[in-house]
């Protein structure tokens, strides 16, 4: 009789490789030019569109003066623009510019061609368990976002 599998040995082992798969793909983010606090932020504004600055912190898990200082520099950079709030005048929404978002396209396009390159030799069979594990992982990360 096949034992029940620990979710706690299951957790450590995905949480193992999705780092290990993380830091593999670090390398091609190199070549952009850009740091990966500024990346993780362009992905952001890239699915979510213009935000507040304030908004923006909390989406990245920082502070006002990090997001700010990110914001800054990325702005130098041409890769998002400040724009003030129609509405309130106090409000500056941070969106992503032309430059931001192909740089962003670049980076996904180059991360997605390593891990397709990657899985090129698996079998048909193990394709598919990947692609439901996926569907899994995302659903837990949803069950821990709402936790």
């Amino acid at each position: 009789m096949k034992s029940k599998p620990d979710p706690q040995a299951v957790a450590d082992h995905i949480h193992s490789a999705a780092i290990h798969l993380l830091r593999a793909l670090k390398g091609k983010d190199k070549r952009l030019g850009i740091n990966p606090a500024q990346l993780s932020a362009l992905s952001v504004l890239y699915f979510l569109g213009p935000l507040t600055i304030s908004r923006l912190a909390a989406a990245e898990g920082v502070k006002l003066p990090t997001i700010s200082r990110l914001v800054k520099d990325m702005a130098r950079g041409q890769l998002v623009m400040r724009e003030k709030a129609e509405n309130d005048a106090r409000s500056t929404y941070i969106s992503i510019t032309p430059k931001g978002k192909a740089l962003f396209e670049r980076g996904r396009v180059n991360r997605l061609m390593a891990i397709t390159t990657a899985l090129e030799n698996l079998t048909d069979e193990n394709l598919e368990t990947l692609g439901k594990a996926a569907t899994l992982m995302e659903n837990a990360a949803k069950a821990v976002r709402e936790a």
